[in-house]
């Protein structure tokens, strides 16, 4: 995420969005929310969901159906919800939109991560 944001040449508190991998594994997602927190810091106004509660999980394909849906999201103005969440495994800082909302501008962050350890994050604006 830090490396994303340095090749994207921009700073943290522009993203308004973060599209999570969610693994939908309580440790997956615990690590995934801690790495966030740390990236971001607890003044960030960023909120989180993740699509992959929408789309299921295509494997090798989930990251550019996510890019792709994230920045259409992006262009009809809106952040879309977590679809399928009943009880997170842990807490953020972050808030959890229930509901579509406006998306007012400023970057999306979308994570996709692979078995083994390949992790991949994208700046979209």
């Amino acid at each position: 995420m830090r490396g994303a944001l340095s090749d994207a040449e921009v700073a943290s508190d522009t993203v308004a969005w973060i599209n999570a991998h969610a693994t939908s594994t309580p440790l997956g997602d615990d690590i995934e929310i801690m790495a966030i927190e740390r990236v971001f810091g607890s003044s960030s106004k960023a909120v989180i969901s993740s699509i992959k509660g929408l789309t299921g999980h295509a494997l090798g394909a989930s990251g550019a159906i996510e890019v792709v849906l994230s920045l259409a999201a992006m262009r009809s103005g809106i952040i879309l919800p977590n679809f399928n969440l009943r009880q997170p495994s842990r807490q953020t800082i972050f808030r959890r939109p229930e509901v579509p909302e406006c998306f007012e501008g400023g970057c999306c962050l979308s994570n996709s991560f692979d078995f083994g350890g390949v992790n991949a994050s994208l700046i979209m604006q």
